[in-house]
């Protein structure tokens, strides 16, 4: 009796994560004005796939805020991802215009930690799954505070606070700086 015996050895294991997908979000609200339009950031996207050579399957574009979770096409764009086995990675113009708030950068990090991407691409960076927890976090959450506080509240916060150790008054009636 003969045994069919296949080799083993030469063989190449493929991956199987060949395409990616882009997201291209311009907010609807105040400072966001300034950002890029959707077509310049697809243009950017067009850029880095013709340099890397990357295979583009899909770009979802939104025109909405993200300071709160519950965006309709980034969403779809999750849902895409868990629901396919083939997506390597997402390419977006800048970090912020995938994640504004503290769910959204969670789940781009669940993503890369559990390998249902593998990158994130921004023309000047790219996020992995190695950096994911640390880089996303300090990325993406400081920003996140900064960017929804009321900034001089916190800051007549801290400069009272820092001043009050030395003796001066909490609400002086002259303005930081200047002495009466």
């Amino acid at each position: 009796m003969k045994l069919n015996v296949f080799p083993t050895q030469n063989v190449k294991q493929e991956n199987m994560k060949n395409y990616y997908v882009a997201y291209c979000r311009k907010s609807t609200e105040g400072e966001d004005r300034q950002c890029q339009s959707i077509a310049d950031q697809t243009a950017e996207v067009a850029k880095i796939t013709d340099q890397r050579n990357i295979q583009l399957l899909k770009t979802f574009t939104e025109e909405c805020s993200a300071k709160a979770p519950g965006r309709p096409v980034f969403n779809e764009m999750i849902n895409f991802i868990n629901e396919r086995s083939d997506i390597k990675g997402i390419i977006s113009w800048q970090f912020n215009r995938l994640s504004r708030n503290a769910i959204d950068t969670a789940t781009l990090q669940w993503l890369l930690q559990t390998g249902m991407i593998e990158e994130v691409i921004s023309p000047s960076k790219t996020y992995c799954a190695g950096d994911s927890d640390l880089v996303l976090g300090v990325e993406g959450l400081p920003l996140l505070d900064i960017l929804t506080t009321k900034p001089k509240i916190r800051e007549k916060k801290t400069v009272n606070n820092l001043l009050n150790p030395l003796g001066y008054p909490k609400n002086p009636k002259n303005p930081l700086g200047y002495l009466g």
